[in-house]
């Protein structure tokens, strides 16, 4: 297995970068959090599978079909169904 971390996805609700920082609840935890909306990945540990579960996320949002813009909470496009990307 490598060293290398997986790349890290851009956030599903903003499309902005995101960073991996510690988890101050558990040693070796960690977690991905978007710099713009502030959406928060799941932690892990090691630091691999902090990424690997944010990228994971990235990949089931729900968005939109025609704009696929993901949604957020309640939000929705007007005039568009929701559906998996």
């Amino acid at each position: 297995m490598s060293d290398e971390l997986p790349k890290l996805e851009l956030c599903p609700f903003c499309g902005s970068t995101a960073e991996v920082f510690p988890d101050s609840r558990g040693e070796g935890c960690w977690f991905v959090k978007c710099l713009r909306c502030g959406a928060r990945g799941p932690n892990g540990s090691p630091l691999r599978e902090a990424v690997m579960r944010w990228n994971q996320r990235h990949e089931s949002v729900l968005g939109c079909e025609v704009c696929h813009r993901p949604f957020t909470g309640t939000e929705a496009c007007t005039g568009h169904e929701r559906e998996l990307l």
